[in-house]
């Protein structure tokens, strides 16, 4: 399988947060999920990838380092970051007119399709926009100059459910042709649960996994039952698990079943929730 980036022994340091020692393969034509909660790391490994931070260890994207080819690489990746940053006293046609300056590919005619598809007035200033215009706004942008790679970081935190599932269909129709790649970095993972192909999910600035989504959730199991039956062994085979007066709720990846336990398929904000929890380290990559 094609990697679109392949990242190596990445870290990167802040005073209290570090993104410790990723290594990490993103397959080409495919969308791929970055999960975790706020404070996991995300962000930082998105503006890793994009450049916008100094780091140790190599990143590649397109088989190339952003440091050596800034230019060619940023014309290919379409980057929509929390609702961009734009100067609040432009209106949005004018904005775009600025934009299309520093992408060669720039089509004003997509740029206007999203527009009308998102809802939004060219006429408008960017101090005008709700919060979630201003996303609509962002990712028309970086749709609109026929990027090879899209990176979305949280970018329907601020949109309504009917606007988060049409994005959802925009990115499925944009890996179509099994050539462009997108990355989606978000803690709303129901957006992830119909669309995603791959999930990765960071914790404390650590790879937890990198997995194909139909395995993670074939693979693992919530499980229920009485607290008598929570046994030191069945806790080892547990990712981690709670415990109340009515028995204990945990997660497991063991093919292993008991007969007087429930075993119920997982949602990947299950998932998240149980590996945040108590994580247990990487499962393995893809």
């Amino acid at each position: 399988m094609e990697s679109v980036i392949r990242m190596k022994n990445v870290t990167k340091r802040y005073d209290g947060f570090c993104l410790d020692n990723i290594s990490l393969e993103i397959p080409k034509g495919y969308i791929t999920g970055i999960i975790g909660r706020n404070g996991a790391g995300k962000t930082t490994l998105i503006n890793t990838i994009l450049g916008v931070t100094n780091f140790e260890g190599s990143i590649r994207i397109f088989g190339k380092a952003m440091q050596e080819s800034e230019i060619e690489l940023k014309n290919r990746i379409g980057a929509a970051l929390g609702g961009g940053f734009f100067y609040e006293g432009l209106t949005l046609r004018k904005t775009a007119e600025l934009l299309k300056r520093f992408y060669s590919g720039w089509d004003d005619a997509v740029f206007e399709g999203y527009m009308r598809r998102f809802g939004l007035d060219m006429g408008k200033k960017i101090k005008e926009l709700s919060t979630g215009m201003r996303e609509k706004f962002s990712i028309a942008a970086a749709l609109s100059h026929g990027a090879d790679l899209i990176i979305m970081d949280e970018p329907s935190s601020g949109l309504d459910p009917v606007a988060r599932g049409e994005l959802m269909d925009i990115f499925s129709e944009i890996i179509s042709d099994e050539e462009k790649s997108v990355i989606i970095s978000t803690h709303i993972t129901s957006d992830l649960d119909r669309t995603a192909d791959f999930i990765v999910m960071i914790d404390n600035g650590r790879l937890v996994f990198n997995l194909p989504k139909d395995e993670l959730l074939e693979t693992h199991r919530i499980v229920k039952g009485a607290s008598s039956a929570l046994t030191d062994d069945l806790k080892r085979s547990l990712v981690s698990y709670k415990q109340s007066s009515l028995g204990f709720e945990g997660l497991t990846a063991s093919p292993d079943r008991k007969r007087e336990l429930v075993y119920e398929k997982p949602s990947i904000e299950d998932i998240m929730r149980f590996y945040t929890k108590n994580p247990k380290g990487a499962v393995k990559n893809a």
